[in-house]
């Protein structure tokens, strides 16, 4: 499953970690800056990068830009389906 989400300045999943039911999660960043914490580690992600981890593991996620968005493809394997629901709560992008 790809998702592709343009988080506003500041914008992210909230203050809450949340988990997916899903066997990994990639994050490519196109434009701008992303911070993902997941893990107890903290990775800021700017255009051209990318971070693989586990999708069940507690993560959040935002731009920490006060001016610029930021564009981030977002893939999760397998995909979501009704039968594979999140864990937690996925914030808007």
């Amino acid at each position: 499953m790809a998702l592709l989400s343009e988080i506003s300045p500041g914008g992210g999943s909230g203050d809450d970690p949340y988990s997916l039911a899903s066997d990994a999660e990639i994050a490519y960043v196109l434009e701008g800056t992303l911070q993902i914490d997941v893990g107890g580690a903290s990775y800021t992600l700017s255009a051209g990068d990318t971070l693989t981890f586990d999708a069940r593991d507690s993560h959040r996620w935002h731009n920490p830009s006060t001016a610029l968005p930021a564009r981030v493809l977002w893939i999760l394997v397998p995909a979501l389906t009704g039968a594979r629901k999140r864990v937690g709560r996925r914030g808007t992008t």
